[in-house]
């Protein structure tokens, strides 16, 4: 546990000690590490696939909960087209959660820079997030769609974290096949991402 939580530390200082490429590191941490020879040098701990992919995770979504707080500060203040207005309460309650909902799609950023290596990681990285954009329910929801696009749609992560926002600020229970679908993609994606990790520091 303790070089577990070492690792995590080491880690999260690595990537926010960074401050010229902050904003872009939720989705290109590990890409660069091949390059820096820092995967390299983790060859020489016992550091598990598993604990090494959670770490990154964690430190993926410490960059990702000061958006998200940021965006609902500026609702908070500007509002929406429908008038929408949440206690503190339930805006704390919508951070919390949207921040939660966002671990399937770190694990992905994971798995895509630990598949890819340079350049092929952006480029997949800017794939995948256009596809989760796109086809998941952000911008058109599933009704709206044709039957195949819907099914897709619907189990997507990003329309998971869609269904998770519109709860909350509807004063809705969480659906239980959104909170199914993020499960899934977390674990089906860490586990994925754990065994690209042992393939590529066996090397």
């Amino acid at each position: 546990m303790t070089g577990s939580l070492t690792y995590l530390w080491l880690e999260a200082k690595r990537q926010w000690r960074n401050r010229e490429i902050l904003i872009f590191r939720l989705g290109l941490p590990t890409a660069e590490e091949r390059a820096n020879g820092w995967l390299r040098q983790l060859r020489t701990t016992p550091l598990r696939p598993s604990v090494a992919v959670a770490a990154k995770v964690a430190v993926a979504m410490s960059f990702a909960l000061p958006a998200i707080a940021l965006v609902a500060a500026a609702g908070g203040m500007v509002g929406d087209n429908e008038g929408l207005t949440l206690g503190w309460a339930r805006w704390l309650q919508l951070i919390g959660l949207m921040w939660l909902a966002t671990t399937p799609i770190t694990a992905i950023g994971a798995l895509i820079g630990l598949t890819f290596g340079g350049e092929a990681a952006q480029g997949a990285t800017t794939l995948a997030f256009i596809v989760l954009w796109l086809a998941g329910g952000i911008f058109t929801p599933p009704s709206n769609l044709p039957d195949v696009l819907a099914a897709v749609a619907k189990v997507l992560p990003s329309y998971g974290v869609v269904q998770v926002g519109e709860s909350v600020t509807g004063g809705h229970a969480l659906p239980a096949s959104a909170l199914v679908v993020l499960a899934a993609w977390t674990l089906a994606a860490g586990t994925l991402a754990a065994l690209a990790w042992r393939r590529v520091v066996a090397r």
